[in-house]
């Protein structure tokens, strides 16, 4: 191991990472290793990109649901913008007729509510809605989770830096990014 890299950030230690040299198949040509990735858990609300809050009205013949979100600048390391924002509702109760705003799909057969929006960010909408209302035959339904899926390219939420210190290589490119779901 002839290479270190330093990772450091402001509220954690000095991170190191032994880097061996490039095998003689890659030396003098541009190489893309991937040097770190990294999982991160948010601690408490203030640390989410996306805060929901979500209302559940559940009666026997029908379901009406609210769903709030605002975007959240604060927890990243620079703000950017969410993109391709998957909202995904389970709803039990024998769902025959549904209605939203903004528009929504239902799926029958899995007996959910799929809601998906382009970009929430400081030049857009910062905060929204989702409402819908579910026509029931076995209700009352149950209130269950909400699935949220999104990227966002250009920040991290761990606000960690990156800087490679070598006389011999030369860091051209980093890529910051965070998503949700599983990768």
């Amino acid at each position: 191991m002839s290479k270190t890299l330093e990772l450091t950030c402001i509220t954690c230690k000095l991170q190191t990472f032994a880097n061996g040299p490039f095998p003689p198949l890659f030396q003098g040509h541009a190489y893309a290793p991937p040097l770190s990735i990294f999982k991160v858990k948010t601690n408490g609300f203030s640390t989410t990109p996306l805060q929901l809050y979500s209302y559940w009205k559940c009666e026997e013949e029908s379901t009406g649901l609210r769903v709030d979100y605002k975007y959240n600048p604060a927890c990243m390391s620079a703000p950017c913008s969410i993109s391709n924002l998957s909202f995904l509702v389970p709803m039990s109760g024998g769902v025959t007729i549904m209605q939203s705003k903004p528009s929504a799909t239902w799926s029958a057969e899995h007996q959910r509510a799929l809601w998906k929006l382009q970009e929430v960010s400081n030049t857009t909408e910062t905060q929204g809605s989702l409402r819908a209302r579910f026509d029931l035959t076995q209700g009352p339904s149950t209130p269950s989770r909400i699935a949220v899926q999104f990227t966002c390219n250009g920040a991290t939420i761990s606000k960690l830096n990156f800087e490679l210190r070598s006389q011999e290589y030369k860091l051209s490119l980093v890529k910051k990014r965070f998503t949700t779901g599983k990768a």
